[in-house]
């Protein structure tokens, strides 16, 4: 009996592992580690100039304006709509015109500063591409000029439609932490439907 009670005891104090949260049906899954946790508040809020649409937006537990921040904000971007339309020329977006669509975003992206050029990368053991810059952040309770470190990422979904995960952090330790969870994404670019969102609460 007394077995019994300490294996079930045993069992209880064990972690529980959550199934990685779904963000697109079959496409794009994410499995935040404990430091993260979601907001569903902004999931689903769409950028006009950007026609992306944000599924997820995670921050630390432990963010402070006078002393920490990490953000995590993974969306699903459409490239080519036109905007008066919402049209899409699907055809014209090969790799390398995503890869220039993406470095043009990011130039274009209000007071960032300290672009670099587009690199290879992987995300959830897929190709991606990737992007650091700076931006300042006036707001924040540090030495004027601090300047926050940013990290971008687009994953090729379908033809014209990109998983962007954006990184945000105060230092470049903490946006080390944020990269180390790159491969905790599960993507999957053979889905046909990469637009079905998934925007439940999480589980």
């Amino acid at each position: 009996m007394r077995l019994l009670f300490y294996t079930l005891l045993f069992a209880l104090t064990l972690p529980r592992w959550l199934p990685a949260e779904e963000l697109i049906a079959g496409v794009l899954a994410f499995d935040p580690p404990a430091f993260l946790s979601p907001n569903t508040t902004v999931q689903g809020s769409t950028n006009a100039e950007s026609d992306s649409r944000i599924l997820r937006r995670y921050a630390a537990a432990d963010n402070d304006p006078r002393t920490s921040q990490r953000l995590v904000i993974v969306s699903l971007r459409e490239v080519g709509a036109a905007p008066d339309s919402g049209k899409v020329t699907a055809g014209q977006w090969d790799n390398q015109a995503l890869r220039d669509a993406m470095q043009a975003a990011v130039n274009a992206t209000r007071n960032a500063t300290n672009v670099t050029s587009l690199t290879n990368a992987a995300v959830g053991g897929q190709a991606a591409w990737g992007i650091a810059y700076q931006i300042p952040r006036p707001y924040w309770q540090k030495p004027a000029g601090e300047l926050f470190p940013y990290e971008i990422y687009w994953v090729k979904v379908q033809t014209n439609q990109v998983a962007e995960i954006k990184l945000i952090a105060d230092s470049a330790e903490h946006l080390q932490s944020l990269k180390a969870c790159l491969p905790r994404f599960k993507i999957s670019q053979s889905n046909p439907s990469a637009a079905s969102v998934t925007t439940g609460a999480t589980p």
